[in-house]
């Protein structure tokens, strides 16, 4: 494997008796006032999902969690959870994308991708439904504008999508970016990992792959940086997979998974969920992953 795993992971585990007892997962992570905030998906006895805060200064160790979530699902498209969130900030706002989950109707008919905003992660704001009329997730905004239209990532199965925008409300232009491939780790479905991150060689993007026995691993691709619907180069191997025994069992079994990733003199740290059910840290120099990208 590419990325090295935290020796004293996971670095979040279940806690207390109610909103986050059962299974913390799939968070999302910037740099904020020199700090790593690291937004969490969390499950609780009711089995909704609800987004929770917790806060690093050196990337590993955590020295802040809030007792309280900083997001409470409140709207019909979500009655069920608030899950994967994946933060981005432009301009002077933190914008949040994640999957609203309401309920299984006709079909897989049950999730949408929202986007919330925030400037201090205190109080997140609604800013509205991607795509409402249909089944979406695994959704990711780019940090800045492309041509002058803001750029989304999202997942219409089994391949990774990208959209683009005026105002962040309507979306147009959806093309597919990454297919699966065939008799490879990533044969049955993709989806975007953490936002993509600029490089002086185009936009990294690091997403998951599952292959047919439902294993999730992490892979990484290199998108063009003028146009990032062209993909310049997909590294053939995963960078990260699941070995650990937290990674392994877990309320879905072998599963890393992981929406949020920042740079830390000059490494990355990819912070993921094992098992479903625990979040750890991995990290690799920036330069070693780019090298194998170009």
């Amino acid at each position: 494997m590419i990325l090295k795993k935290y020796e004293h992971n996971p670095i979040l585990m279940p806690k207390g008796k109610s909103w986050e007892s059962k299974h913390v997962l799939n968070c999302a992570a910037c740099i904020h006032k020199k700090k790593v905030h690291i937004i969490y998906r969390a499950i609780g006895n009711d089995n909704v999902s609800r987004l929770g805060l917790a806060i690093s200064k050196d990337g590993y160790t955590i020295d802040e969690r809030l007792p309280d979530p900083i997001y409470e699902p409140k709207y019909e498209f979500e009655k069920k959870g608030a899950e994967d969130p994946r933060v981005t900030k432009i301009g002077d706002y933190y914008y949040i994308v994640y999957s609203g989950f309401w309920d299984v109707l006709k079909g897989d008919n049950r999730t949408r991708i929202v986007i919330a905003k925030t400037k201090d992660f205190k109080k997140l704001s609604f800013k509205g439904v991607v795509l409402p009329g249909e089944n979406n997730k695994n959704g990711a905004l780019f940090p800045s504008k492309i041509n002058g239209k803001y750029v989304l990532i999202h997942r219409r199965m089994p391949y990774i999508w990208m959209g683009y925008s005026k105002d962040m409300i309507n979306w147009k232009d959806n093309k597919i970016l990454m297919r699966v491939r065939e008799g490879k780790w990533d044969c049955e479905r993709v989806g975007v990992g953490p936002p993509p991150v600029k490089t002086k060689h185009g936009w990294l993007m690091v997403y998951h792959g599952v292959d047919k026995k439902n294993i999730y691993r992490l892979g990484a691709a290199l998108l063009d940086s003028k146009n990032p619907a062209i993909v310049l180069k997909r590294y053939d191997y995963p960078i990260l997979s699941p070995t650990e025994p937290w990674e392994k069992v877990g309320l879905v079994n072998n599963v890393v998974f992981s929406c949020g990733m920042v740079e830390i003199k000059n490494k990355y740290f990819v912070y993921y969920g094992g098992g479903d059910s625990c979040i750890g840290v991995a990290t690799v120099d920036k330069e070693e992953l780019l090298g194998l990208l170009k």
